[in-house]
């Protein structure tokens, strides 16, 4: 492969080199623009003597990229050295995902209190359809305790129920997109396919959490229904 370089106000140079194989990122944005070259071939070609432009630094948590960044910039001092972070180096791109999070976040809470409200209305008819059933246990000495945890089982029942079928279909989802990849436009979204990494403790938080919801929205029919006294329940038997 022919390699031109051109400097302002110098005359162009090119240099063949050898293509001895081709690196797939993943990344179109890297697959599209990248090369690797021995350094001292890159050396000689950009005529940089025995010098680098820059270093790359692998760290084990990409999470703490930034601080490390700014302390090895404190180490070197005299401000003539910077770092550049993978999150600064893609601002563009990680905020657009950012404000894509954002709106997904909003979407699913309008679904989670959509569902909230559907437990809070089965849970009100069975009151309503039960009203002699917990009228009788009244009168035979069940405690509003008693009554109260019977509706606040059936609603986390219910809970439960919807919730391992989520995060079923959710495990089958997942498995078929890393299966079978959905595919993207590489100019678009930089990357061929939608990226799948399932993990076990979000799937056990989103349990977790879909389960308290449950159980709120359980509260308030099951207070309702441990509240009514046996003449109220019997009153148009």
């Amino acid at each position: 492969v022919d390699v031109v370089f051109v400097r302002r106000g110098a005359t162009p140079r090119s240099r063949d080199f050898r293509v001895t194989g081709i690196f797939d990122a993943g990344f179109d944005e890297y697959d599209s623009r990248l090369v690797y070259v021995d350094l001292w071939q890159a050396q000689r070609f950009f005529e940089q003597g025995d010098a680098v432009t820059g270093v790359e630094v692998k760290v084990r948590n990409i999470d703490r990229a930034r601080a490390i960044g700014r302390r090895i910039e404190r180490s070197l001092g005299s401000g003539a050295y910077h770092t550049l972070d993978w999150e600064s180096l893609n601002h563009n791109l990680f905020t657009a995902l950012a404000l894509q999070k954002l709106a997904l976040s909003f979407v699913i809470t309008i679904i989670i209190i959509i569902a909230a409200f559907n437990v809070i209305a089965t849970l009100v008819m069975v009151v309503l359809d039960k009203k002699r059933e917990i009228a009788i246990l009244k009168a035979m000495g069940a405690s509003e305790g008693a009554i109260l945890r019977i509706f606040l089982t059936q609603g986390m029942a219910v809970g439960a129920v919807g919730t391992g079928i989520g995060l079923a279909l959710g495990a089958a989802t997942c498995g078929l997109l890393m299966r079978y990849h959905f595919p993207l436009d590489a100019q678009v979204y930089l990357i061929r396919y939608v990226p799948v990494r399932p993990s076990v403790g979000e799937f056990a938080f989103t349990a977790i959490v879909a389960l308290l919801i449950a159980m709120l929205a359980s509260l308030v029919p099951a207070l309702w229904a441990s509240k009514l006294t046996p003449v109220e329940g019997l009153r148009y038997e």
